[in-house]
């Protein structure tokens, strides 16, 4: 009687194992020891596919990390798009991240409008994660991270294309104000 119950519960264990196994390693009658080996040998496949995966998520993460700070340095030093000193012009850099974007931005103090920035990555299709601001010599730094809500739709050239123009229409605004107040 317990040997008769042993044996349906393992029966039951192993008919759960081979419900974990992959279709192919169940084709044609296999012996209970067959079976076992062919688990063990799908586990040492699972484990090593793991280690192929995590060593290649270090290394685009590693890549990542690099190509974030070469396109961040090339950021910083950015001409400016109509001559003149790149001080005087604000900037505006894209970089795809994940299923998001990460976008600086750069100019002198008070150019951005930092709540028509924030409308135009919404009506894009982006949700803000996170924000930081920075002032250095009266310039201001601001590097935002968002989330794509359809990877479909999203047209990074399209969100360039918009942010620019914000920030360079408030500019010459600026700009003008500035020209104004001198002549008077």
């Amino acid at each position: 009687m317990i040997e008769r119950q042993r044996r349906k519960e393992m029966e039951v264990f192993f008919s759960r194992l081979r419900s974990l196994l992959p279709e192919e390693n169940l084709r044609g009658k296999r012996t209970v020891s067959e079976q076992v080996l062919e688990a063990v040998n799908y586990v040492g496949h699972l484990q090593r596919k793991i280690e192929d995966l995590s060593a290649q998520r270090e290394k685009m993460k590693v890549n990542s990390d690099q190509n974030a700070k070469v396109s961040f340095e090339k950021f910083w030093d950015n001409t400016p798009p109509f001559g003149g000193s790149d001080r005087e012009y604000p900037a505006v850099k894209i970089n795809s991240v994940g299923s998001g974007v990460q976008i600086c931005m750069n100019s002198l103090e008070h150019e951005i409008v930092y709540s028509d920035i924030l409308l135009a990555l919404e009506e894009g299709g982006l949700e803000v994660v996170s924000a930081a601001s920075s002032v250095i010599n009266n310039r201001v730094y601001h590097t935002i991270h968002a989330k794509v809500f359809d990877l479909n739709t999203f047209n990074i050239h399209t969100l360039y294309q918009k942010l620019w123009h914000l920030i360079s229409t408030h500019h010459t605004k600026i700009q003008d104000l500035r020209t104004t107040d001198a002549r008077a």
